[in-house]
């Protein structure tokens, strides 16, 4: 139950199929059936261009409801890649519909939650982070926070001030600014007010 509340819940605009059309199955690898945390961090870490969609699912899946922080940088190493994409069927280009998010690991670090925001923020502070990789680590983050709208732009605003780098610190606040805006219309003036948190 755990894991359909939460993959249904991974980004805010998600496809749903038509009433009566068949469902996709479910993706299965059995090269990792019955693997423990440590095997699935280790397949996640092995040559990227070698790696199943489908075992890449359960790995980042598993992973995430097991809530093992060990895997978080690995995770976020592979927040661009991508799973069962299919842009036709998904509006945002981040969901393809519910519970099979076309990137797993931006999934599976918002099912770890608020130990993976250290790394998540730490991506959206360097130079070389494709625009890709930034949204989506913006994305796990409004969801990592959902619970209050303002929470992801005042954390990142924060962590732009706290921010030494000036070319850092600018990344970090762009990243909050862009966040602002996927704030409900009831709620911009207070995500707006959030970039000045304290």
């Amino acid at each position: 139950m755990r894991i359909v509340l939460a993959t249904l819940a991974v980004f805010c605009a998600v496809f749903f199929p038509a009433v009566g059309q068949a469902q996709p199955a479910e993706p299965s690898c059995a090269e990792l059936d019955g693997a423990k945390a440590e095997k699935l961090l280790e397949y996640l870490q092995g040559d990227r261009a070698s790696l199943s969609e489908d075992c890449v699912y359960t790995a980042t899946t598993k992973l995430g409801v097991a809530g093992y922080t060990p895997a978080i940088k690995t995770l976020v190493a592979l927040l661009d890649y991508r799973t069962h994409g299919d842009p036709e069927r998904a509006r945002t280009g981040v969901v393809r519909q519910p519970g099979w998010p076309i990137y797993p690991a931006a999934n599976a670090l918002f099912l770890i939650g608020k130990p993976a925001e250290p790394e998540i923020l730490k991506v959206l502070a360097k130079s070389d982070t494709s625009d890709l990789v930034r949204k989506v680590a913006i994305y796990a983050l409004l969801n990592i926070e959902s619970n209050e709208e303002s929470g992801p732009v005042a954390t990142l605003a924060r962590a732009s001030r706290e921010e030494k780098d000036p070319g850092a610190s600018q990344r970090l606040m762009d990243a909050a600014k862009e966040a602002a805006t996927k704030c409900r219309p009831e709620r911009q003036t207070v995500c707006i007010n959030a970039l000045n948190a304290k």
